[in-house]
């Protein structure tokens, strides 16, 4: 398998507060991310994490999840496959 030359930050939906997260969390690499689990990041994150953490994080682990393991998974699943990607304002 190529190595994937993506960073954490490369992803959507992925910011500062996420990539904090993520250094907490030991993932430092989007290879590491693909072999992680959302759900478990995630209990994981709220036993550590000095605050509580909101549902929605859960939502954007999944989503960099599934983009770490498939890089294109954003144009294989967004307007049905066609492979365009627009936002709703």
């Amino acid at each position: 398998m190529p190595s994937d030359s993506r960073k954490l930050s490369d992803l959507i939906s992925v910011g500062p507060a996420m990539l904090r997260d993520f250094d907490i969390l030991g993932v430092r690499s989007v290879a590491q991310l693909a072999r992680r689990n959302p759900d478990r990041l995630y209990e994981s994150l709220c036993s550590v994490a000095p605050q509580h953490q909101d549902i929605c994080c859960l939502d954007v682990f999944r989503a960099a999840v599934a983009q770490a393991r498939d890089r294109n998974f954003l144009l294989n699943n967004v307007n049905g496959g066609s492979g365009a990607a627009t936002a709703s304002v």
